[in-house]
């Protein structure tokens, strides 16, 4: 009895030990995460054909990203949106159909934003709360009528003009650093096969997420109608 009784102790000190080894390796794993540096991937002009497959990509790497949608495409990509919204990545306003907002007055800007606003709610129960204008164009009327922070950018891709998977990955890698936002556009496939490729090593080196969780671990409070390139921490 005396010896079974040390060797079921036996196994349960073994299973402590194990435990604790298991609970310690995990606690540093998420340590290692917490650690990487963070940046936002931004994809504009969707939703299309290729979110989807896009948010695919990044559900396998655990990477977020945000989608600055176009209010009339969400109609015909009511799934993709809604796919995207559910697999965490966060949905931001980019008008109704793109045009330069700083050519016309208040009510017009307002207009194409606000449709934009609720078109999303729609789909997603969800209004947004970023917004980047077409072009990047913007003046003191499309800050006042957006009544959301405008999010520009520090990295652009060009990757509508080339369609070169190669050349995406090279500004993506050229621009990388803690807080930067990077643009990109996922209705192009030559875009979504680039961030399809840089995925592995890029999410070895950098913890990919939305422009919220950014601004919150960089301690920022983004304010409507001020406009951002990057998310660093405040001095």
């Amino acid at each position: 009895m005396r010896i079974r009784s040390k060797v079921l102790a036996r196994i349960i000190s073994i299973c402590l030990i194990m435990g604790m080894a298991a609970c310690a390796a995990q606690v540093s794993a998420s340590a290692k995460k917490r650690s990487k540096p963070m940046l936002a991937l931004t994809f504009d002009d969707g939703p299309g054909p290729y979110t989807k497959r896009l948010v695919k990509a990044l559900d396998k790497y655990h990477a977020k990203a945000t989608f600055f949608v176009l209010g009339c495409n969400i109609e015909n990509n009511k799934s993709a949106l809604k796919y995207a919204y559910k697999h965490g990545n966060q949905i931001g306003n980019h008008s109704w159909n793109h045009p330069q907002l700083t050519n016309y007055g208040a009510s017009t800007v307002f207009a194409q934003i606000d449709r934009t606003s609720r078109k999303i709610k729609q789909v997603t129960g969800k209004k947004p709360t970023v917004m980047r204008p077409p072009y990047g164009a913007y003046n003191s009327t499309v800050q006042q009528q957006a009544h959301m922070p405008l999010i520009l950018w520090n990295v652009d891709t060009l990757d509508w003009q080339h369609r070169n998977p190669a050349t995406t990955q090279a500004k993506i890698w050229a621009g990388a650093h803690s807080g930067s936002i990077i643009l990109m556009h996922d209705i192009h496939e030559p875009t979504v096969r680039a961030v399809e490729q840089i995925l592995p090593k890029l999410s070895k080196k950098y913890r990919l997420v939305t422009l919220n969780r950014l601004a919150k671990a960089k301690k920022r409070k983004l304010k409507n109608g001020s406009v951002y390139f990057n998310i660093t921490r405040n001095s």
